[in-house]
């Protein structure tokens, strides 16, 4: 594995934790809305 292959996996691997969390938080999010009532 070369030292730029490395960085793109490290970078990969940091853009899915980076998606997980935000995915999270949308479901979060929408969850509270939803139970206030303010939802569609």
């Amino acid at each position: 594995m070369t030292a730029e292959q490395a960085r793109q996996a490290l970078f990969q691997r940091k853009a899915n934790d980076e998606m997980e969390a935000w995915v999270q938080e949308i479901r979060s999010q929408a969850f509270v809305d939803e139970r206030l009532g303010s939802g569609s």
